[in-house]
Order: C-alpha cells, then sequence, then structure tokens
C-alpha cells in the first residue's frame, strides 16, 4: 500500500488507528537515502514479525536514491508513506505514528539488522508489565559491543560533569557517577530506565493517546529523550529488554546529512531540552551555564573538525609551495635570472599557484571524498596546472616564465601524489584472506569480479550452503574447501581475516549469533550488496559490502 504526504508529521492519532487496535505491533521505519540498508532492515523485520499480527510502515522522507520505489516493488505487503519533503525524525515517524493499527507501536532505524526474536521480546516484557509505557532492547554495534546509548538516564548537570571530567568511567558500576549510561546495570540484566534509543523503541498505544506524538520542534536528535522525559513524568515506566536484540550500523542513516549540520542539529536538541525540560525547575544562572556549555562545546568540536578537515589542503599548499621554490632555484642554477618583480607580484604569482590547485581539487571533488585518491588528485593537478598557465599568460603585471611553470607543476603536482601514495602505502593494511559462503549466482558474480583487488585480498576457498547443490566444488575457479557445518574448524585452521556472505538468501540470526559470540577468526563478517544496490559509492570496491566487525579475543578472554 503507498500513499503520498504533504504537509507535516504533526496531527493527533488517526481515529480508525485509535480505536480499537486490531494487530499486535505497528513497526514504523523513517528512510531516508539508505536504500541497500532499508532493504536488509525490511527483510529482518519480516521476519521478527511472522509469530505476531503486526503490519510494518516504511515512512520515506523524500529520499532521493530510489528508497521509495524499492519497497512500492520488492515489498507489497509494507504499507509505504511518501513524504514531499524531509520532515525530520519526529516529524517522518509521526506520519507512521498516526495511522498505526498497533497495541504497541515500535520506531525502528533503517540501518539495522533484526534477530528473530525481538520483537516478540519487547511484546511478551510490555505485556507483563502494564506499568511499563515503552521498552527497547539491546542495541549491538557491527563490532559485537553493545550501545551504551541504548538505555541511558536524564541529563542532569550533576550526570553531566561526572562524565565530562571521566568518573562514569573510572566508576562504571556506581549509581551516582555512572548515572549518563546506567553502566551499573549488566548489559544482559532486564531493569528500569530513564530512557531508551528511538532507533528501537516501543510504545503502547494508549501512552500514544496520552502525552501525545514526537516533538517536532526536535528535528533531528534528542527526540526519543524528550518522549521518554514525557512517558516518565506523565507515571510510566520504560524497559529495558536485552533479549531483544538488533545489530545497528550507526551513522549510516544519516550519512547523506553534512556533518557540520548533524552536529548544529545535535547541539541544537540539547538545547531545546534545557528550555523544555531543565529550565523551569532550575535557577537562571545554572540554565546559563547549562547552555553556554551546550554552545562551547559544539564549538570546540567545529573547530577542531575544521582543523582536522584543513589538515590535506594545507599539506597540497606546502608541497606545491616547495615546488615553486625548487622550480625558481633550477632556473638560477641554469644561468637564467630571476625576474625583478615586487614581493606583491611574487605573492600574486605564488597565489595562482596555490589557488589554482585547491580550485582543481575542489573540482574534483578530492576533499569530499576519498582525500587519498591518486586519480582524483592527478586530475586536480592538471586541472590547477592549465588554470594557472592561463591565468598567469593573461594577466600582464605577473607574466611569467613558461618553463618555471611547468617545472612547477611537474613538482608540486607530482609531490601531490607522492605524498598520497606513500600514505597510502603505509596506512594500507595487510592482505586480507577471504573465505567467500555461497555456491549460488551472486557468489559466481562476486568472484568472477575480483581482478581489481588481487594486490589486496587473497580467496582462501568457498564454503558450501545447505542451500547449494552437494556436487558444487568449485566456483569462478576457486574451490569448494567445505560445507557451512565446517566453518568452526575452517575459521580457525585457515585464519580467515573476513567471511564474506554471497548467498541470495541466508538467515540474519546466523550473523547475529557470530556477531554475539566474537572470537578471533573471522576478524569481520561482509555481507555482498545486490548488484544494483551498493551500499556506498561504487567507485570503491569495499561498498560492495555490509560490514560486521567482530571482537577479537585477548589472551585474558579465551
Amino acid at each position: 500500500m503507498v500513499e503520498s504526504i504533504c504537509g507535516n508529521g504533526a496531527g493527533p492519532v488517526e481515529e480508525n488507528a485509535q480505536s480499537a487496535p486490531s494487530l499486535d505491533l505497528s513497526v514504523v521505519i523513517l528512510s531516508y537515502n539508505v536504500r541497500a540498508y532499508l532493504a536488509l532492515a525490511i527483510r529482518t523485520a519480516l521476519q521478527a514479525t511472522r509469530s505476531l499480527a503486526a503490519e510494518i510502515i516504511v515512512v520515506d522522507n523524500a529520499s532521493q536514491d530510489g528508497s521509495a520505489d524499492m519497497v512500492a516493488a520488492d515489498f507489497p505487503e509494507v504499507r509505504l508513506i511518501r513524504s514531499d519533503r524531509n520532515l525530520g525524525f519526529s516529524g517522518g515517524n509521526n506520519l507512521g505514528i498516526r495511522v498505526a493499527r498497533g497495541r504497541y507501536v515500535l520506531l525502528l532505524n533503517p540501518d539495522v539488522i533484526v534477530h528473530p526474536r525481538a520483537f516478540e521480546a519487547l511484546v511478551a516484557y510490555l505485556d507483563a508489565h502494564p506499568s511499563a509505557g515503552a521498552a527497547g532492547g539491546r542495541v549491538v554495534n557491527p563490532d559485537g559491543t553493545t550501545d551504551r546509548g541504548a538505555r541511558r538516564g536524564f541529563p542532569s548537570p550533576s550526570a553531566a560533569f561526572y562524565r565530562m571530567v571521566g568518573l562514569s568511567f573510572i566508576f562504571p558500576k556506581s549509581r551516582r557517577f555512572a548515572r549518563y549510561n546506567m553502566t551499573y546495570h549488566d548489559d544482559g540484566q532486564e531493569c528500569e530506565v530513564d530512557a531508551v534509543s528511538g532507533c528501537f523503541m516501543a510504545v503502547r498505544r494508549e501512552v500514544v493517546e496520552r502525552i501525545g506524538l514526537l516533538d517536532e520542534n526536535f528535528f533531528m536528535y534528542g527526540e526519543d529523550l524528550d518522549w521518554s522525559f514525557r512517558i516518565r513524568s506523565a507515571g510510566w515506566t520504560i524497559g529495558y529488554v536485552p533479549s531483544a536484540e538488533i545489530v545497528h550500523f550507526r551513522g549510516e542513516s544519516t550519512r547523506s546529512i553534512a556533518r557540520l549540520r548533524q552536529l548544529y542539529l545535535f547541539h541544537r536538541a540539547m538545547h531545546v531540552f534545557v528550555r523544555k525540560h531543565i529550565a523551569p525547575a532550575r535557577i537562571p544562572l545554572l540554565v546559563w551555564l547549562i547552555e553556554f556549555g551546550i554552545v562551547a562545546r559544539g564549538a570546540a568540536i567545529t573547530v577542531w573538525r575544521v582543523l582536522l578537515a584543513a589538515v590535506v589542503p594545507i599539506v597540497d599548499v606546502t608541497v606545491l609551495t616547495a615546488g615553486f621554490v625548487l622550480a625558481l632555484f633550477a632556473r638560477t642554477q641554469t644561468g637564467w635570472s630571476i625576474p625583478p618583480f615586487s614581493i606583491q607580484q611574487w605573492f600574486t604569482i605564488w597565489m595562482v599557484f596555490v589557488a589554482s590547485g585547491l580550485l582543481g581539487a575542489a573540482a574534483t571533488g578530492l576533499y569530499v571524498r576519498n582525500r587519498l585518491d591518486l586519480r582524483r588528485a592527478a586530475v586536480a593537478a592538471a586541472t590547477g596546472a592549465v588554470a594557472s598557465i592561463i591565468m598567469i599568460f593573461l594577466v600582464r603585471t605577473i607574466n611569467f616564465s613558461r618553463i618555471v611553470t611547468l617545472v612547477t607543476w611537474a613538482l608540486g603536482g607530482g609531490g601531490m601524489l607522492l605524498w598520497r601514495w606513500l600514505v597510502s602505502r603505509v596506512s594500507q593494511p595487510p592482505r586480507a584472506g577471504w573465505l567467500v559462503l555461497g555456491c549460488g549466482e551472486k557468489a559466481q558474480r562476486f568472484l568472477s569480479s575480483l581482478s581489481f583487488s588481487e594486490d589486496r585480498y587473497h580467496v582462501l576457498g568457498v564454503v558450501r550452503s545447505e542451500d547449494d547443490p552437494i556436487d558444487c566444488t568449485a566456483v569462478a575457479g576457486f574451490p569448494v574447501v567445505g560445507s557451512a557445518s565446517d566453518l568452526p574448524i575452517l575459521l580457525r585452521s585457515l585464519r580467515v581475516d573476513d567471511l564474506i556472505v554471497a548467498k541470495e538468501k541466508y538467515h540474519y540470526h546466523e550473523l547475529l549469533d557470530l556477531v554475539r559470540r566474537g572470537g578471533r577468526y573471522p576478524g569481520r563478517v561482509r555481507i555482498v550488496a545486490d548488484d544494483e544496490v551498493p551500499f556506498g559509492p561504487a567507485t570503491s570496491p569495499d561498498n560492495r559490502f555490509m560490514d560486521l566487525n567482530l571482537q577479537k579475543r585477548t589472551w585474558f578472554l579465551q
């Protein structure tokens, strides 16, 4: 079912949804430009709703990557709502909440994998605890660790201070010092908490009807904390249910949003929360100090990120300057004199070289995408050389030697390539050993396309899954070394770095179990994307994978 929505997501719950809920659970997935991850989230959510009377509602927040069309074509059983503009996290989710028909409404991020029993666990908890207005589950990072932000206490000056000075890390079991993330509760302990994460949050329908929808003053960040605060203030409890588990690829759902804008929205949300919930109960001076701290923190992070972003351009400017100086020095060594330009003219000529190089880099996207990309650096240097030559010969006051100009770009442009090549070689990970799971067409296509990576990867063999024919002995020339039941032995004996999942169909809970178990081998599980839906820009081979990085055991965990 497909619906198109114009305007905002505010407003009451729909009357037909408000009266006599006919379902156990309504899963609301808000999506914005994460097509490949969204498909995985929907598939796992469908698996997790098989034993429940449930519906899945996908709200597309005006994506530009074809997400809505993919949902409409591949998942006809899902209710799709298309928004004509990006309403933010609160506004977009409110569209889904308003039409939800379940006794419980569950907010779910699009960049997650859901354990098959996760929804059952949340519904069972809320059924067994009528005083609980909401519940959230364990959120696992791709490296197998637990995301501490999945449960937390409400912000307060003291909690923020203990966290800032490190007392919450020194005394993680202290109820006073570790209030921020409530680490005094074990990760596997079911307990009551102040707030749970909006990436995986189930709320009782009558709670929504009583306290209202998500506050759309929070465009992104803070809305789950505000909702939790309102739920607790209305007399309900909030539960943390570790048996309900998801893997969250944190940051993927916001990757298309500029980092500085994310930073602004995060600190703006902190300001809104303070004004709404903390200021009324605090003296004005304390509120002013809290808000000053928010602004100072945001400014410090912004300055630090700007400085980090400026490192690569500064190195390029240094290299171009060195090339210019060396070219002038080479001219003097061949018997030619240096033109009698004024200091201002020399500065202008230097600025022409530097500005041309930086503009060439900007035109090719060198400072936006992969800053060590040799191909983009070469194009940027060539573009800068052409631009500077044109400018120098068009402006008479800085008309300059053709030889020096060409030598400058030969040295400077070559230097831009050289330092990137050196850094790439030093930072390049060692050659990885791959074990590929699957013998079908997907594995055939994937293994046939590996010519690009022979210097970085080494395929140790192919593993036959339960669904593959038993007579499969090789795929694209790579030998089959065993079956899925042999994986524990193969992973250790072959010292596998990456387990590549190249199956058309597979059970996500098997991967979740592997993530949770961890171990020395493999280092990570990589899921091969469908050919037409990469997990990132198709220019990079690594973007054809979704990675689950597993925790490596150390000697004291053996």
